[in-house]
């Protein structure tokens, strides 16, 4: 039996080599059953944790039928992936190392330790392949924008349930959108390539706001960065790419960004707001220097 471990990062690791000669491997859009057993969930003290992380793999019934990459939660996201690993009639150990924040979104805390941390999920799963998918070369682009056009709209509504765990999911599926939609050719879609563009910015946008939402400014400053350029005049690309620098304390490139944004929608009160919060954000640096040069050369 395999044992596919994924760890917090996405990080994979597989040991045992798989004795299923001639077995189907499933490939994009596939559709599977899965029987999981032995499931249990381990805090990082070894406490055994009951309940509190969602899962459709773990609640459906074995006959259920489930389409790879259509997954609604980060541990089923995680799944997919161990499961797209296997082969047909495939039965491998998986464990899955979640940092707390892939869990509810309740703090999920150690019984004994009182701390929060990682949890780890250890189960063995025997997986059937219904239907095998094909490879993404053999997906039309017409076919391949309908693809991410679904991912993009399943994005937009965990969004918009607001708990951070289905905003990790839906990032995931902003994710999956764009990978569909840069590998559409563009000699064979000639005639969606202005949608492409449209469903590409949408999809960076969100992840950007998403990367803001983590603190993760530089990333949040790529992700818009790439917005702007399929489109230099998107005003919510340039407004949270002057809250990402902002927080990185790039006073000057922030204000560049929000003027411009002012210019584009003279009208918008947020952008308005936010050249003052950076104006402030200045002063105080300005404030906090010149009082720290004063004090070193008394």
């Amino acid at each position: 039996m395999r044992q596919i471990t994924i760890r917090r990062q996405g990080e994979v690791n597989i040991e045992g080599d798989i004795s299923y000669t001639g077995h189907v491997r499933p490939k994009e859009q596939a559709k599977v059953s899965v029987e999981i057993k032995n499931t249990l969930f381990l805090c990082e003290d070894g406490e055994v944790m009951t309940g509190g992380i969602e899962s459709c793999y773990l609640k459906c019934h074995v006959s259920a039928i489930h389409q790879l990459g259509q997954a609604t939660s980060p541990l089923d996201c995680w799944l997919d992936i161990a499961f797209s690993l296997m082969v047909d009639e495939e039965t491998a150990a998986i464990s899955i190392i979640l940092p707390e924040k892939y869990c509810e979104d309740v703090i999920l805390k150690s019984p004994r330790s009182g701390k929060s941390g990682a949890i780890t999920l250890t189960c063995t799963a025997y997986m059937k392949v219904i239907e095998a998918g094909r490879p993404i070369y053999q997906f039309t682009s017409q076919e391949k924008f309908a693809i991410a056009l679904d991912y993009k709209n399943l994005g937009i509504s965990l969004y918009k349930d607001k708990s951070h765990l289905s905003q990790i999911a839906a990032f995931s599926k902003f994710c999956d959108a764009v990978r569909w939609l840069v590998m559409i050719e563009k000699d064979n879609a000639s005639d969606i390539a202005g949608e492409i563009l449209i469903i590409k910015a949408q999809c960076y946008n969100n992840i950007a706001l998403h990367h803001l939402h983590e603190s993760h400014f530089n990333l949040a400053v790529a992700a818009t960065s790439l917005v702007l350029l399929l489109d230099d005049k998107n005003v919510k690309a340039l407004y949270r790419r002057a809250v990402a620098n902002t927080e990185l304390q790039n006073y000057e490139v922030a204000l560049s960004d929000i003027q411009s944004a002012i210019v584009l929608e003279p009208g918008n009160k947020t952008v308005k707001q936010y050249e003052v919060v950076i104006k402030g954000r200045q002063k105080s640096v300005s404030r906090k220097y010149a009082a720290a040069m004063r004090q070193y050369f008394l």
